[in-house]
């Protein structure tokens, strides 16, 4: 079974397109094979290749650099890592036909493993990705002249079937990275189900923690990750000398949170959106609260 042990502020940044299609005018695709002038022998085979991937690229969709099938990651002899048989959709499907060793370096802490579109399997020392149009495997580390561990948190899979792709790490609650801009893909983690929609993270199960605290004594304004989390536990940090305010959105109307008041300095905290009027929680003291619209309404009592 994959190993997910990464947030996801430590995976690579979602890699996307560097290139554009080409237009009508234009002669070489970007990855498919070339039908050139004067081919005779090769021209059946590029045929039945390119309508193999064509098929495979109807099949998943494309646009995503992501895993189709396989390349799981696992601890090979010494200083290799096996990657498994499979492909990744890198613009064109691109296929490792049997397990693979990929020789990486020795002590390293968070190394990364990577497939081109070329097709050829290759790793880095960071979370960075190497140049060009690439598709993220996973992580490894190494010690003492030997791989010890491989954890796969990140890589985005489109799975049987197709659809958007998908993603899985540690994260309690809403994932707190800021994905590259325009990908669009479901993250699976501890505190539930997102999606990027290629700008935020939006929570489908109405699931996840969110570690608050207050950096001053002053109001404090969630930010769309904080606020995707259901639960909204406010735990230890600048002491409150007076109720402060916990400010969270109005829209859409029927949002609710369950929050914690453990705000350290024993005050009262009020939720409530940017205008309009809202709920005092006391301290130590736990409560359900939704949005009516214009309002931040109780439901239960504090607990």
């Amino acid at each position: 079974m994959p190993t997910y042990l990464q947030l996801a502020t430590a995976c690579p940044a979602l890699p996307s397109p560097t290139t554009g299609l080409q237009n009508r005018t234009g002669e070489t695709p970007l990855v498919l094979s070339k039908l050139a002038l004067g081919d005779t022998m090769g021209l059946l085979h590029k045929f039945n290749q390119n309508t193999v991937e064509a098929e495979i690229t109807g099949r998943y969709g494309s646009g995503a650099y992501a895993i189709l099938t396989g390349l799981g990651l696992s601890i090979g002899t010494g200083l290799n890592v096996t990657v498994a048989a499979g492909q990744a959709l890198i613009d064109a499907p691109r296929t490792i036909a049997v397990a693979t060793d990929v020789a990486v370096a020795n002590t390293i802490t968070n190394g990364t493993i990577w497939m081109t579109q070329a097709g050829a399997l290759t790793y880095s020392t960071t979370t960075t990705a190497p140049a060009g149009n690439v598709c993220f495997l996973g992580f490894f580390s190494s010690a003492a002249g030997a791989v010890t561990a491989v954890d796969e948190s990140g890589t985005l899979r489109f799975e049987q079937g197709g659809g958007i792709p998908m993603r899985q790490t540690a994260d309690i609650g809403c994932p707190l990275d800021t994905p590259t801009a325009g990908v669009k893909f479901l993250h699976k983690c501890i505190g539930g189900l997102f999606y990027f929609d290629g700008v935020q993270y939006h929570n489908l199960t109405n699931t996840g923690r969110a570690a608050l605290s207050y950096a001053s004594d002053a109001n404090k304004t969630l930010t769309a990750a904080e606020y995707s989390n259901h639960f909204l536990d406010i735990g230890a940090g600048t002491a409150l000398t007076a109720q402060r305010n916990l400010v969270v959105p109005l829209s859409p109307a029927g949002r609710g949170w369950r929050v914690r008041n453990a705000a350290t300095g024993a005050q009262n905290v009020q939720v409530i959106g940017s205008t309009g009027a809202g709920v005092v929680i006391a301290t130590a003291k736990y409560a359900l609260v939704e949005s009516s619209g214009t309002d931040i309404v109780r439901v239960t009592p504090d607990t």
